[in-house]
């Protein structure tokens, strides 16, 4: 790997947003980018937003918000998955709020949602905050929204399964 496919990951990854219904792909994209950068050197930090939520939650209550905040802004590439699913309050939205600014246009970001950008504000419960967010967000960002029948969904309405399928091959 040389120095300009570096330079196109950096590209590539960078505030990338990938949006869609349940099934069609969005995590499978998002660890497929998260390997990418590994395989380019770069540490990468996955969580589902879910687990974003109770972390957030725990260094809240233990007193130290901002020791985890320090270090996801160092993760040279953020994966953030399934944001959407989960409502964030308040506190938790205003703190993943000052951690997208600190990373804005210095650290890379993948999120994964299954919400429009529109429906943003009922996830974090404020939509000014939403606004605000998606505002930084989506300035450099590359974003992939997915359509179509969930690919779990697609072997059971034919009657398959995964195993009989390569079976078959």
């Amino acid at each position: 790997m040389d120095a300009n496919d570096n330079k196109r990951l950096q590209n590539l990854v960078y505030e990338q947003n990938v949006t869609g219904s349940p099934g069609v792909g969005k995590t499978h994209i998002a660890i497929g980018l998260g390997m990418r950068a590994l395989q380019g050197g770069h540490r990468v930090y996955f969580v589902s937003a879910h687990d974003l939520l109770d972390q957030i939650r725990a260094a809240q209550l233990d007193g130290v918000p901002g020791h985890k905040q320090r270090h996801l802004n160092n993760v040279p590439l953020l994966i953030i998955d399934e944001l959407g699913y989960v409502e964030f309050d308040k506190s938790a939205a205003t703190w993943l709020f000052q951690l997208i600014c600190q990373r804005y246009e210095h650290r890379s970001t993948v999120i994964t949602s299954n919400r429009n950008f529109a429906d943003w504000g009922q996830i974090f419960t404020d939509t000014t905050l939403a606004s605000a967010l998606l505002d930084r967000l989506l300035h450099h960002s590359h974003v992939l929204n997915l359509k179509g029948e969930s690919y779990r969904m697609r072997s059971k309405t034919r009657g398959t399964t995964t195993v009989q399928r390569k079976a078959t091959r």
